[in-house]
């Protein structure tokens, strides 16, 4: 069981990262670089003072991965797991805590290669801010809905 909720932990880590890639590169099916021009296509005609015009990418979709009743039910099971395991209860708290501690760090280090970066991170700490309160586990005592 317990290597079933890592495996859950790090396909979710691996979608998050994927996603994350997706969002920040800015391209939904190819790639971010403009084509090249066909091989017979005089340099001499291109103005040079005029580069491409490339539109500002566009979000991707937010497209749910299961209904919404299907990860009520999902979480339902996860917080009973959790309240008839205690041990792998507070085995997940500790690993989602030393995963939280990484990415500050992470974080921090970015920063400090590049301080141009500052404000982009700071954006992604409010992302994961606002997505770990939104998916918060319920308290033991309130139990499943």
């Amino acid at each position: 069981m317990k290597n079933f909720i890592l495996g859950i932990l790090a396909g979710a880590a691996a979608v998050g990262l994927c996603a994350l890639g997706w969002i920040l590169h800015g391209s939904v099916g190819g790639t971010s670089e403009p084509s090249q021009a066909p091989a017979a296509a005089s340099v001499a005609n291109a103005a040079p003072a005029n580069p491409p015009f490339h539109p500002p990418p566009t979000p991707p979709p937010s497209i749910p991965l299961v209904s919404m009743s299907d990860f009520q039910r999902l979480r339902a099971a996860r917080d009973a797991v959790f309240q008839a395991n205690p041990d792998l209860a507070d085995e997940y708290k500790k690993i989602i805590s030393e995963m939280q501690t990484q990415q500050t760090e992470l974080d921090a280090a970015m920063i400090k290669a590049d301080p141009k970066v500052a404000s982009i991170v700071a954006k992604l700490v409010a992302l994961r801010q606002r997505n770990s309160a939104r998916l918060a586990p319920a308290s033991p005592t309130s139990g499943s809905r």
